[in-house]
């Protein structure tokens, strides 16, 4: 066994006291808001899934990898805001985003199983 020894630091580490600034909650709140927009443009996109034949209609598409058809499919459940799709075997991730502002904010994704996971 090595004799553990102890050698202190040379060099003294000097740390400043942790300075915060003071707290704004404007672009939180702007976030907020935001969110409960892009929440309700999901609950439009997801009731907008309500009949079996615009599901068959809607799955059938992306199972042929028809993606332009898929995206019109949910344009006409009438999201006035851009959404994008991403689809595999197992499901389909839905993403909204905030596309008001030049900076976006935030940003709600939807993933909604259809199919059994292949693992």
């Amino acid at each position: 066994m090595y004799p553990y020894r102890y050698y202190p630091n040379p060099y003294p580490v000097y740390r400043p006291e942790d300075v915060y600034p003071p707290v704004e909650i404007d672009i939180f709140q702007q976030s907020l808001s935001t969110s409960q927009s892009l929440l309700q443009h999901g609950m439009t996109l997801i009731n907008g899934f309500s009949s079996e034949a615009f599901i068959q209609q809607f799955m059938n598409a992306a199972q042929a990898g028809k993606r332009e058809e898929v995206h019109r499919i949910i344009q006409t459940i009438g999201v006035p805001i851009d959404i994008e799709t991403s689809f595999n075997p197992s499901g389909i991730t839905f993403t909204l985003r905030d596309n008001q502002n030049d900076s976006p904010c935030c940003r709600l994704k939807l993933y909604l199983t259809w199919g059994r996971s292949f693992r």
